[in-house]
């Protein structure tokens, strides 16, 4: 009887053996999921703008760091302040893990409640936050002129170029101004930086703000060197510099508020003015309610290969 009960034993135990050796070659032959596949990465505001800049600098080496290394899409969709994109991921993207998304301000516009925000971002998958620097620049030319990011205190009416009313940059910069007391026009809906930049160039605005990837290629070489516009402040615990070149054109250093020999010679400093701000910019990274989480995991390691 205990002969036969061992020998009983011995099969189940071989009987599983096998079957976990059978399972591990399955798996070893499983190719990866997203081998041969498309991610498709929707952006909540406009090409050209710094949310579209910074999505497409994360997609063209994400690949590489997914196992199977899909192709990677970009899908911009403006409009509605950055909610018409967050609503598609919400209401109308399938949770197959083939849709992610690259968001700006639409935190923000959860914790506030905006009711044109009709879906649960507390629902949505989140991979990771990306945080950002934001600089705000005004026109030389306002009255009495600004000279320096100081004498931006010192500014008449202007008109100031925003997103959507319930956008947290159109949030922090109306609070900025209304606490400074300054006197200015709000003109918003610009669908996104791209337009409102424009709206300065042709100074049809006076103001505006953005992160530093269009900041640095868009608004530095062609706004503040050109002595067009006098960058006045950055966002998330940084210093704007103001220099002049050896021709006497515009220049700015974003300096870390650690860098204490910087800090030092800092003459006409936003800090000093008054008008320094420690506020922070995320940008977030989702897939639609619903998605596997295996599926997200996947994505969400492979952003360690790119930090």
């Amino acid at each position: 009887m205990v002969t036969h009960s061992l020998c009983r034993l011995a099969w189940i135990v071989g009987c599983c053996a096998v079957a976990v050796a059978t399972c591990e070659s399955f798996a070893a032959e499983r190719p990866p999921f997203y081998q041969g596949k498309t991610l498709n990465f929707v952006i909540n505001f406009a090409a050209g703008g710094p949310t579209d800049i910074e999505s497409r600098i994360f997609a063209r080496h994400l690949s590489r760091h997914i196992p199977g290394n899909p192709s990677v899409t970009i899908q911009n969709m403006g409009g509605g302040g950055g909610l018409t994109a967050v609503n598609y991921l919400g209401e109308v993207a399938k949770p197959d893990g083939y849709t992610a998304a690259y968001f700006t301000g639409s935190l923000f516009q959860h914790q506030i409640k905006d009711p044109a925000l009709r879906v649960d971002i507390a629902k949505f998958g989140f991979i990771t936050g990306v945080h950002g620097v934001t600089v705000s620049y005004i026109r030389a030319d306002v009255p009495p002129g600004i000279k320096k990011p100081a004498d931006f205190v010192k500014a008449q009416k202007f008109r100031a170029a925003g997103l959507g009313v319930s956008s947290s940059k159109d949030v922090r910069f109306r609070l900025s101004f209304d606490l400074l007391g300054l006197k200015y026009d709000y003109v918003t809906g610009y669908n996104n930086s791209s337009d409102a930049r424009l709206a300065v160039q042709r100074n049809e605005a006076q103001y505006h703000d953005e992160t530093l990837p269009s900041y640095r290629t868009q608004v530095e070489p062609q706004m503040v060197k050109t002595g067009m516009v006098m960058p006045v402040y950055a966002q998330s615990g940084k210093y704007v510099q103001h220099q002049h070149d050896a021709n006497g054109s515009h220049a700015a250093k974003i300096t870390s508020r650690s860098d204490r020999d910087s800090e030092k010679s800092f003459r006409f400093s936003v800090e000093r003015s008054g008008l320094h701000s420690r506020g922070h910019r995320h940008h977030a990274f989702s897939t639609a309610p619903g998605s596997w989480r295996s599926r997200r995991t996947v994505v969400q390691t492979s952003l360690t290969g790119i930090a």
